[in-house]
């Protein structure tokens, strides 16, 4: 009778389960920032002149090139 009340769980824990796979809602939050940062990057170029859209596009260039490697670090990779 090893295992019958001994105080141990018999049973294993398992992560939840969503409708949606794992890293879904992280991913189209990287892909909305990437989306913004390169709209944002683009206007600045024609809304702004000098200093002022160097200040305003390299913080925008910094956060796309983030968030493309976030992006392509987080891919699903199959076996080829």
């Amino acid at each position: 009778m090893e295992g019958a009340g001994c105080g141990r769980a018999l049973w294993r824990h398992r992560p939840t389960e969503g409708p949606y796979p794992e890293g879904t809602a992280m991913k189209a939050l990287l892909w909305l920032t990437l989306a913004l940062a390169v709209i944002v990057n683009v206007f600045t170029s024609f809304a702004f002149e000098g200093v002022q859209q160097v200040l305003i596009s390299v913080p925008t260039g910094l956060v796309a090139i983030t968030a493309a490697v976030a992006l392509f670090l987080t891919r699903r990779r199959t076996a080829a």
